[in-house]
C-alpha cells in the first residue's frame, strides 16, 4: 500500500471516504486494472477482514486475514486462490435453509455462520437480476454488528463491484469452461447450436471432438419451502461435478442440471468403480434422479443427446421409478412406440384384421389372438411358441393358418411382422403404464 493511500485511510470521514474511493475506482475502471487490484483498494478504507464469492462457492478474492480466520475449514493450503470451503462445510450450508433464503435478500445482512461461530455482514451481488456472488466482510469476535459508518462504506464498495461486473468487460476473469456453458445452456432451453461453434469452445475447455460423451439430465426431488435451494445449490453441484470429473460440463437449467460428460476420461479417472457406479452414489448422495443419453461423438450430437436424457428420465421415473438412473438405450422402443400414438390412441391404431381375431375369440372362446401375439414373442419359432401354449405343433400350424384365412396376414413378411409387433407393444406398454398410475 502506498503513502498516499495510507494518509488517506487514516483521515476522512464516511462521505469523504466514499468521495475518494469513489475517485480511486473511476480510476481503476479507466485503467482496466484487474479484479484483484480493484479489490484491494477495500483495505484502504474497510477496517475489517472481506471476500468475494462466487455463485459456485468459490472464493474468488478473499484478504489475507480473511483466510486465516477460516483456515481451519478452507479445502486450499498456501496463500494462493481461489478458495475453496471443505466439502463437509458446504454440506452443512446445503443444509441450511437460512443460507438459501438470505440468497434473496437485496440489502445489507448480518449473517450468523454455522460453520464457525462467526458473524458475517453479508451483500448479495446480483447480475441481470439474478444471484451471481456475495460480498462478505468479518464482524470482529463478541460484536453482533459494525458501526453504521462501516456499513455504508462495505455497501458502497459492493454496489460498484457489483457495477462493474454488469459494464465492464472482463473486469472478473471468465472460468475456462464459460463459453461451453453458455452453448450447453441454449441447448438445454433448446435452442440448436451449430456444432462447429460448440467444437471450438469446447476444444478451449479441454473437451476433444473426437471423444466420446453422453448428456446427463439430473432432476432434484421437490420439496415444499426449499425453492431458493436451486439458487444457490445448483451452481455448487454443477462445479462439483466439474471438480470430481474433469472433463465434464455441467449446468443449471431451472430446478435441473444439464451435464456433458467426455466418457472415455471421466471412465479412467474412476479407476476402480464404472462411471455409473459413481454416479448413482452422487445421485443418491443429493437425493436426485439423472437420464442418461446415449454415447456419441461430434458436438453437433448434442442437441439430441439432451432431448434423449430428459426421455430416458421421464420414461424411467414412470415404468421403473425405484431405480436412480435411466439410460436412454434401456427405453429407445419405449420412446418410439410413445412417439407413434403421439396423436392417435393405440386403439385406434389396431387394424380391422386383429380385431377380426379379438371377436372371434370373444365369441368363440378361441385362442387366435394370444396366439398370434405368442407367436410373434417367440421370434416365429414354432417350437418355442407351442411350448409356450402348452399346445402340439400341429394345433399351433391349424391356428396360424385359420388366422392367415380369416386376416390375409402374411407372417413372413418383414414390414408385416414390424407392424404387428409394433401394435402389440404398445397394447402392453399401455397395460404396464397403467399399473404405475
Amino acid at each position: 500500500m502506498t503513502e498516499k493511500l495510507k494518509k488517506e485511510k487514516k483521515s476522512a470521514g464516511p462521505y469523504e471516504k466514499i468521495l475518494r474511493w469513489d475517485r480511486i475506482l473511476s480510476d481503476a475502471v479507466r485503467e482496466n486494472r484487474p479484479f484483484a487490484e480493484v479489490m484491494d483498494t477495500g483495505r484502504i478504507f474497510l477496517p475489517y477482514p472481506y471476500a468475494f464469492a462466487d455463485i459456485d462457492m468459490e472464493y474468488r478474492y478473499a484478504t489475507k486475514e480473511y483466510i486465516k480466520e477460516l483456515e481451519d475449514i478452507m479445502r486450499n493450503e498456501g496463500e494462493e486462490g481461489p478458495f475453496e470451503l471443505k466439502d463437509s462445510v458446504v454440506q452443512e450450508m446445503i443444509l441450511d435453509k437460512k443460507f438459501h433464503e438470505s440468497a434473496k435478500k437485496t440489502s445489507l445482512f448480518y449473517y450468523h455462520s454455522t460453520y464457525s461461530e462467526r458473524v458475517v455482514l453479508c451483500c448479495n451481488l446480483m447480475l441481470n437480476g439474478e444471484y451471481y456472488a456475495r460480498m462478505m466482510m468479518s464482524v470482529p469476535p463478541g460484536q453482533e454488528t459494525v458501526d453504521p459508518d462501516v456499513e455504508a462504506l462495505f455497501l458502497f464498495f459492493c454496489r460498484r463491484i457489483e457495477n462493474m461486473l454488469s459494464s465492464v468487460q472482463g473486469f472478473l476473469q471468465k472460468k475456462q469452461n464459460d463459453s461451453v456453458h453458455s452453448y450447453l445452456l441454449a441447448l438445454a432451453s433448446g435452442q440448436e447450436v451449430p456444432g462447429v461453434m460448440f467444437e471450438k469452445a469446447a476444444e478451449d475447455a479441454g473437451l476433444k471432438s473426437t471423444g466420446t460423451y453422453c448428456v446427463i439430465y439430473l432432476s432434484f426431488f421437490n420439496d415444499e419451502g426449499w425453492d431458493a435451494q436451486y439458487e444457490t445449490t445448483l451452481p455448487y453441484l454443477s462445479y462439483s461435478l466439474e471438480r470430481k470429473w474433469k472433463y465434464s460440463c455441467a449446468v443449471p437449467v431451472e430446478k435441473n442440471l444439464v451435464w456433458l460428460v467426455d466418457l472415455d476420461r471421466s471412465e479412467a479417472d474412476v479407476k476402480s468403480r464404472s462411471f455409473y457406479q459413481e454416479l448413482a452414489f452422487f445421485l443418491r448422495d443429493h437425493i436426485c434422479k439423472a437420464g442418461v443419453s446415449s454415447r456419441f461423438s461430434g458436438f453437433d450430437s448434442a442437441f439430441y443427446a439432451v432431448r434423449q436424457a430428459k426421455t430416458a428420465l421421464d420414461l424411467g421415473s414412470r415404468l421403473q421409478p425405484a431405480l436412480w438412473y435411466y439410460l436412454f438405450d434401456n427405453y429407445r422402443l419405449h420412446y418410439m412406440l410413445r412417439k407413434a400414438e403421439e396423436e392417435i390412441p393405440s386403439r385406434y391404431l389396431l387394424p380391422a384384421s386383429l380385431q377380426t381375431l379379438q371377436e372371434y375369440d370373444l365369441e368363440k372362446n378361441g385362442e387366435l389372438y394370444r396366439t398370434l401375439r405368442t407367436y410373434l414373442r417367440c421370434a416365429q419359432n414354432d417350437s418355442r411358441t407351442a411350448e409356450e401354449l402348452h399346445v402340439h405343433r400341429t394345433t399351433l400350424y391349424r391356428r396360424l393358418e385359420k388366422i392367415y384365412q380369416m386376416t390375409g396376414l402374411r407372417l413372413d413378411h418383414p414390414d408385416t411382422v414390424l407392424e404387428l409387433l409394433m401394435l402389440l407393444r404398445m397394447e402392453e406398454g399401455n397395460s404396464t403404464a397403467q399399473q404405475f398410475r
